[in-house]
């Protein structure tokens, strides 16, 4: 039985944190046939632009308990993700079942009470120290 790896991307995702997991798996399925089913996945089905403005396409999240690893990516749109209740449940319910949880970049995988939703730094404020 395949071991099914879940890429969960939302909007403005970083692309190499979600093509680079991608592509490591895709050539570990080509030396093991059969070993891994790739999916990406999404709030919502259907194409996910990330900063770049490629676009993935992503099926809908599905049942949690069924993936064995679940790979969360990061980039500029981590802090909407962050605050979408859908996203967080399925996320918390897939880290509760999943062998395996990762984050690529900013975005926390497994989120606990003391993990807090942070702003893109496009979005902080901007602070700068005077120097004299």
């Amino acid at each position: 039985m395949p071991r099914r790896i879940a890429f969960l991307i939302f909007p403005q995702f970083q692309l190499l944190d979600a093509a680079g997991p991608i592509a490591a798996f895709e050539i570990a399925a080509r030396i093991r046939p059969g070993a891994y089913e790739l999916k990406i996945i999404a709030a919502s089905a259907g194409r996910v632009a990330s900063s770049s403005g490629a676009t993935f396409q992503a099926s809908r999240f599905g049942r949690a308990d069924a993936i064995h690893t679940l790979i969360v990516a990061g980039g500029e749109g981590t802090y909407a993700a962050l605050t979408c209740a859908a996203t967080r449940r399925f996320r918390q319910n897939a880290c509760k079942s999943a062998s395996t949880a990762s984050a690529i970049g900013p975005s926390p995988s497994c989120p606990t009470r003391s993990t807090r939703a942070r702003r893109p730094y496009s979005e902080r404020r901007d602070r700068r120290i005077a120097v004299s």
